[in-house]
């Protein structure tokens, strides 16, 4: 059994355990690709949840009752991990932050954050890849923000499709990822539309009432917040509003950050 580590996931300190012949290999995996979300030695107490790291094809005897991440190989296992933890974060937060599927940078300097929301397959971590070089990467994967109207980073590790069109689990830091700064307030929030057929960035504001009905459906755990479309349209005004972006390629979204776009 390699040594554990400990990441913070949403405000959730989570230790993983990696287990098995392969444990060795896999913690430094992990200890890499979560670099961002590592909890420091000095402030390292006791975890909130503990997930258990298998490589295999179903989860030992011994380990059954517990929280288990189980997959057939290393590199799977990776991907299963993140899935996991990301999971169980956001069922113990429920009720407490406002959740969307987004992708969140902040300006270098200001903390300024650029939130954009969408489902799978509408680009946010290819947004993050190309725009996180010049604005401090987030997250790819959830922006949570707390009553206060306070974001909380998840710089988690970026699901990259090989060459062999395996994904791998991928270091904020291997990809040239500009490490997460304080985020300030909500500068701009975006519902992606990523069209191919289009050949500029185009920019619709979204009424107040619609633009909670819209994120509505990409909040995790509405139905737990109290007072729930509150909550959401509380997010919306801090923000400037919501708007809907039309776009082809992540690039052309980086007219956004300099300010040639709405805010």
């Amino acid at each position: 059994m390699s040594a554990p580590i400990q990441i913070d996931v949403l405000g959730v300190t989570i230790e993983v355990v990696p287990t098995g012949k392969e444990a060795d290999e896999l913690g430094t995996l992990l200890s890499r690709a979560w670099d961002r979300c590592l909890v420091s030695e000095v402030s390292t107490g006791p975890a909130d949840l503990v997930v258990h790291a298998v490589v295999g094809r179903r989860t030992p005897k011994k380990l059954r009752g517990e929280v288990v991440a189980v997959a057939p190989s290393v590199e799977a296992l990776m991907e299963v991990v993140t899935q996991t933890v990301t999971v169980e974060a956001i069922t113990r937060r429920a009720g407490d932050l406002v959740m969307l599927h987004a992708c969140a940078l902040a300006h270098p300097e200001t903390g300024a954050v650029k939130v954009f929301v969408g489902p799978s397959g509408m680009g946010k971590t290819t947004i993050a890849r190309t725009l996180g070089g010049r604005w401090a990467y987030l997250t790819d994967e959830t922006a949570a923000f707390a009553e206060d109207g306070e974001l909380i980073a998840y710089p988690k590790p970026l699901s990259v499709i090989t060459e062999e069109r395996h994904k791998e689990q991928v270091s904020p830091s291997d990809l040239g990822l500009l490490a997460s700064v304080q985020p300030g307030d909500v500068d701009g929030l975006y519902l992606l539309d990523r069209r191919d057929d289009v050949a500029q960035v185009t920019l619709e504001p979204v009424p107040l009432v619609e633009a909670v009905a819209l994120l509505a459906e990409h909040t995790s755990y509405l139905g737990a917040l109290e007072r729930p479309l509150h909550r959401v349209a509380e997010v919306i005004t801090a923000g400037g509003g919501l708007h809907r972006v039309t776009y082809a390629d992540a690039g052309d979204l980086a007219s956004l950050l300099n300010g040639d776009g709405k805010r």
